[in-house]
C-alpha cells in the first residue's frame, strides 16, 4: 500500500517536470524477526529516486528526482495513513475499541506470546 503511494509520486512528479511517460520501482522485503528472533514483522523498501523514460532508439534515460520538501513527506504520510485506517476499518481492526475488536486466538492460547 505504501509502496503504491511512493510510486504515484514520483510519477506524478515526473509529469510536472514534463517527463510524460516515467517509471519507477521498489523492492520490498518482508522481515520476520528482529535481531534476537523474536517475531516482529516489519518491511524493508527500496525505491528509485527518481524515474526512467525511453529515450531515443529504446534506451532508457534516468531522471533523478529533486529532494523531497517537508510539506511533501508530510501529504505522503498522510495518505498512507488514511489508507491503513480505512483497510484497518474495513476489516473490523480499528485501534482503541476493544469492545468489538475481533479477538486474538493466538495470544489466548499462547502466554508467551508477546502482548498476551
Amino acid at each position: 500500500m505504501y509502496a503504491r503511494v511512493l510510486l504515484d509520486v514520483y510519477a506524478r512528479g515526473a509529469r510536472e517536470h514534463g517527463i510524460r511517460d516515467g517509471r519507477t520501482g521498489t523492492v520490498t522485503v518482508i522481515q520476520r524477526s528482529a535481531s534476537g528472533l523474536n517475531l516482529n514483522v516489519h518491511f524493508h523498501t527500496l525505491a528509485l529516486d527518481g524515474v526512467f523514460s525511453e529515450a531515443h532508439a529504446g534506451a532508457l534515460e534516468f531522471h533523478p528526482a529533486p529532494a523531497p520538501r517537508d510539506d511533501e513527506v508530510a501529504e505522503v504520510l498522510a495518505t498512507v495513513r488514511h489508507r491503513v485506517q480505512r483497510q484497518l476499518a474495513r476489516r473490523g481492526l480499528e485501534p482503541g475499541d476493544e469492545a468489538t475488536a475481533p479477538t486474538d486466538r493466538l495470544a489466548e492460547e499462547s502466554p508467551c506470546w508477546p502482548g498476551s
